[in-house]
């Protein structure tokens, strides 16, 4: 996909397609770090996309977050970034399956809270 995001021709859709296959978990990580809609809508096809960034890729190590963030979010400050560098741990927990026990995982990830009737059902 290379395209911009400036409405119409099927942009938005090329954009809402690439965020439900490729970046949900970032989408929620930059909506919650409250930039507003034009600077998270204008930017992710070419500054995510040019960093090669989709939910593979999480979690941004702090060496290379301020980087990637600043050429992906334009125009935010660094305590804007350096908050989206810590919000991506709520969204990149793992999914923990049946029959698997090891888990390799940042120390910042943050965990499901769960009760021990769910897991026993």
């Amino acid at each position: 996909m290379n395209a911009t995001v400036s409405g119409g021709d099927g942009i938005m859709e090329l954009f809402v397609d690439w965020v439900q296959l490729k970046a949900p978990r970032l989408f929620l990580t930059i909506v919650s770090c409250n930039l507003g809609p034009e600077r998270f809508v204008k930017t992710p096809l070419q500054g995510f996309k040019r960093f090669q960034i989709s939910d593979e890729r999480l979690s941004l190590s702090e060496e290379n977050a301020e980087e990637i963030l600043k050429g992906s979010i334009k125009g935010a400050s660094p305590s804007a970034r350096a908050d989206c560098y810590a919000k991506q741990w709520m969204y990149i927990g793992p999914v923990f399956k049946p029959n698997e026990f090891l888990y390799k995982i940042h120390p910042r990830t943050t965990l499901p809270i769960t009760e021990r009737d769910d897991l026993m059902a």
